[in-house]
């Protein structure tokens, strides 16, 4: 009973999880598996259920965020395809959005609007007029027409859609992002609690650390993949279950941004930094006994 009960909590946890954070879809279902069946890892049960429990937990996002709360949508997926829509642009140097511009606009496009860190810029500063025109003069955000022009954006430029996705990845994994918001926004650039000394030296840390390979997203990644090794070799064991059910979809959380990805922030791994730390915990620990090492029975 005690199991159980701590089952079905686990299991709630994982499903308000993705609720919170929807790209948690594609790391939930070997989540999920792990917390059904924690003594042994069966890499056929996690891949045949994968994609059913997916469908499931986009189907709970819709009942409960358009049924229950009543939600309005703001159509996240879209903004996605904006992103997408501007850099296919940049690299291809030819207009993929589904409206037109004037030569000025579309040689900013071109040339100045595009960040590989974050989408924003076309929902504010110099390049505001990009949702400007998509959400106010011509009412295309949120409609098909948006989606269909994503999809034939990248069918007509799979190579400038693969530069783009590329390009966001490579600065999610190896740039600096900001990982601690110290900035007091009433008296910038001025740093907030700069009379607690508790928080001062925090901050200090913060600084001497944020440079080093810690506050690299590309570490932690690496460390949760390199983990799943010895997880193979373990897998007929609870350890090594624990390491595929939470290493696994923390590596497949953080590479999720990877086609999904809009914006690059360190709290975005959180996730992938846990499961690194306590994976490396549990992968020290020695073997339960009566298991054989390999095979899962």
């Amino acid at each position: 009973r005690p199991r159980l009960a701590a089952q079905l909590i686990a299991l709630a946890l994982i499903v308000f999880g993705v609720l919170i954070r929807p790209n948690a879809i594609a790391a939930a279902p070997l989540l999920i598996t792990y917390a059904v069946w924690p003594q042994q890892f069966h890499w056929k049960r996690a891949a045949l259920l994968y994609a059913p429990l997916a469908v499931a937990l986009y189907a709970i996002m819709q009942i409960v965020y358009y049924g229950a709360l009543d939600a309005s949508r703001q159509h996240p997926l879209h903004s996605i395809a904006v992103f997408d829509l501007g850099g296919i642009t940049s690299f291809s140097g030819e207009n993929a959005f589904p409206v037109s511009w004037q030569p000025a606009e579309l040689e900013t496009l071109r040339s100045r609007c595009y960040d590989a860190a974050y989408w924003n810029v076309y929902w504010n500063g110099n390049c505001k007029f990009v949702m400007a025109k998509l959400e106010g003069e011509q009412d295309i955000f949120g409609t098909p027409a948006l989606t269909r022009a994503w999809t034939n954006a990248v069918l007509a430029h799979p190579v400038a859609y693969l530069q783009h996705r590329l390009a966001f990845f490579r600065t999610f994994l190896f740039g600096r992002h900001l990982a601690m918001w110290s900035e007091d926004i009433d008296r910038a650039p001025a740093t907030v609690f700069q009379d607690r000394p508790a928080f001062m030296m925090l901050k200090t840390v913060h600084d001497w650390l944020q440079p080093t390979p810690l506050f690299r997203i590309a570490t932690w990644l690496l460390a949760c993949l390199l983990l799943l090794v010895p997880a193979w070799r373990r897998r007929a064991s609870p350890e090594g279950a624990f390491l595929f059910g939470v290493c696994g979809s923390a590596a497949l959380y953080a590479l999720s941004y990877l086609p999904l990805g809009v914006a690059s922030e360190f709290r975005y791994v959180y996730w992938t930094v846990l499961a690194s730390v306590v994976g490396l915990i549990v992968s020290l620990l020695p073997a339960s006994p009566g298991r054989t090492a390999t095979t899962p029975r």
